[in-house]
């Protein structure tokens, strides 16, 4: 094994992610060690120095290994610039389907409730949800040094996702932090956000930035919209993101997180979106929980979804629709897709009762064809 690949990988090399809750920081969400304990990012890059990449890289060594892209492939060649990820904390309005405590301290007393998580998980979580002006402190720091070390690039990205950023008061007090440090100039921020609160609440602050780009967490319209991202309201998020493209102050993207539940109302979220005048079209894909993963679709049902998908005209929806074909024509990876389908439809069902909702037709008929599947 050549070791050296992963040490010259971009993300290695010039990405950052801050660990939810924490002062863990480590080059990318694969990566599977952290540095604790930094002081600097200068100390960071001391210490990363340290750790064993046959470990801390190897879920990209496995798929090289296999054949398959991994997340190392698919960012040497075209995506080298400098990237720093955080969560600040994980405040947020709504309770999504495919989403987890950490990302969302809502999500708390019915995860529990469904013995979903843990007590312990519940109260670690919870206190992610009150981040301290310490941390808030360090990590305006440590994007300081960041943007100084990365000096030679002109693009810097910051990714700040949540949670809810409009939710959060230690998320908008980090982005004042980086206008008074002065440093906001040299950076492209990135915004990710549900979509739900309106822009103009920062938009004072979001103008020091060099450029800024806000994606809309869509994953999917009308009736599936509204069930997969549980609290809020389509017609409401789509007047939002209607309203930004209309004034035209930042580049406007959408990120379509698909799982089996949604994957039926493609077709029409595909259809919808390839009419929009956006910068970018996302696919981003639930591996975990693998219950809920697109991997335990069996394949004669995931080509009829293929067949079913409108041919784009955009070039954001040319490179969707390539990215959805590819995602579920390639094999998948599960050794026991029928265990995973059966704990899959089990939660679902669970969920379903526990929120009282009536499910959109799309994914009703998911869930029958997954039970056909298994069970006749």
């Amino acid at each position: 094994m050549d070791i050296q690949l992963y040490k010259d990988c971009p993300l290695y090399k010039h990405g950052l992610q801050i660990e939810p809750g924490t002062l863990n920081l480590k080059p990318c969400c694969w990566f599977k060690n952290s540095v604790v304990g930094s002081t600097s990012y200068a100390d960071y890059k001391n210490k990363i120095e340290l750790l064993d990449l046959t470990v801390s890289c190897k879920k990209c060594i496995d798929a090289d290994t296999a054949g398959r892209v991994s997340p190392r492939q698919r960012h040497v060649d075209f995506d080298a610039d400098p990237k720093l990820g955080m969560v600040i904390d994980n405040r947020c309005n709504l309770e999504c389907v495919t989403c987890d405590t950490s990302a969302s301290v809502k999500l708390i007393p019915e995860r529990k409730a469904l013995q979903w998580i843990t007590n312990d998980e519940a109260e670690k979580h919870k206190n992610t949800s009150f981040p301290s002006d310490n941390r808030t402190s360090f990590l305006s720091k440590l994007t300081v040094d960041f943007v100084d070390d990365k000096s030679w690039s002109d693009n810097i990205f910051v990714i700040l996702t949540g949670g809810e950023i409009l939710k959060s008061n230690a998320s908008i007090q980090y982005l004042e932090n980086l206008v008074a440090s002065g440093v906001a100039r040299k950076v492209h921020l990135h915004i990710i956000t549900n979509g739900t609160v309106s822009l103009n609440k920062i938009s004072d602050t979001l103008s020091s930035f060099r450029s800024v780009r806000i994606n809309f967490s869509i994953d999917g319209i009308d009736d599936v919209f509204n069930f997969m991202r549980y609290g809020a309201d389509f017609q409401k998020v789509k007047d939002n993101l209607l309203y930004e493209l209309e004034l035209g102050r930042y580049q406007i993207g959408i990120i379509h997180t698909s799982s089996w539940m949604n994957i039926l109302g493609a077709s029409e979220f595909l259809q919808w979106a390839d009419k929009l005048l956006i910068a970018e079209l996302s696919l981003s894909v639930v591996y975990t929980p693998s219950y809920f993963s697109v991997d335990i679709i069996p394949q004669e049902i995931r080509e009829k979804i293929i067949a079913e998908l409108p041919i784009p005209t955009s070039i954001c929806g040319k490179e969707f629709h390539s990215k959805i074909v590819n995602m579920l024509r390639f094999p998948s990876t599960i050794e026991d897709c029928s265990k995973l389908r059966e704990e899959g439809l089990r939660r679902m069902q669970q969920l379903i009762d526990y929120r009282h909702v009536t499910v959109p037709d799309k994914i009703s008929s998911m869930i029958n064809s997954l039970r056909l599947t298994d069970f006749g």
